[in-house]
């Protein structure tokens, strides 16, 4: 009866260690907590975005030059100044006459022949060979730049007046000597037939011009 004893031992033995080894188990499974499973999230990539084109910008505006009338240019009251009584403005006359192209070089005529636009004025005694002649002109830069080479180049004399470039020669006519003068305000070229050799009308129709057009 003793022997069976030890065996009862082990079987109990075995069911116990069993048993721990179970209830081990069971708390590990319960004290795992549950994954989840989902998308992971990612910071958008910031999308690079382009400098806008500047527009470009347009070109200032040239205002075109404008001439005023003769007899705005140069009043009867100081036409009978400076030239002498009894001249008066002679309308509807061109620039082709022979008293102005007869005193015109050939530097002035190819300078005149290339102007943008151009004005002509004329006083006279009726009924005479007393005269004197304004012909305003606009021209373009490489014309009014041969032209003032030219002039520099040549016999007439070379004065500035406010800052404006003038020229002036005697020309000696069948009729009598006339002094032709030139004067430069930017693009604006003013030529002066007269009796006088200082130029007085053209002066003053360059100040005029340049009043008419502060730009230039």
């Amino acid at each position: 009866m003793g022997i069976k004893r030890p065996q009862r031992l082990v079987l109990v033995s075995f069911v116990v260690t069993m048993l721990s080894l179970v209830g081990c188990a069971s708390g590990d499974s319960a004290e795992k907590k549950p994954t989840t499973t989902g998308h992971a999230t990612t910071s958008p990539t910031p999308t690079k975005t382009k400098a806008p084109t500047p527009s470009p910008q347009p070109s200032p505006v040239t205002k075109p030059i404008t001439f005023p009338a003769c007899e705005e240019l140069v009043t009867q009251e100081e036409i009978t100044a400076h030239v002498g009584d009894g001249f008066i403005f002679i309308p509807g006359q061109s620039s082709e006459d022979g008293l102005l192209q007869s005193a015109l070089g050939p530097s002035a005529k190819a300078a005149l022949d290339q102007a943008v636009q151009s004005s002509y004025c004329i006083w006279a005694i009726p009924q005479s060979d007393g005269s004197t002649v304004l012909l305003s002109a606009e021209l373009p830069d490489k014309a009014r730049d041969t032209f003032l080479a030219e002039l520099r180049a040549s016999d007439f004399t070379e004065t500035e007046i406010n800052g404006s470039p003038t020229f002036v020669w005697e020309t000696d006519q069948h009729y009598g000597p006339r002094f032709v003068w030139y004067g430069f305000s930017g693009n604006i070229l003013v030529t002066s037939l007269a009796l006088s050799p200082n130029g007085e009308i053209g002066k003053i129709a360059l100040a005029r011009i340049k009043e008419a057009n502060p730009s230039t």
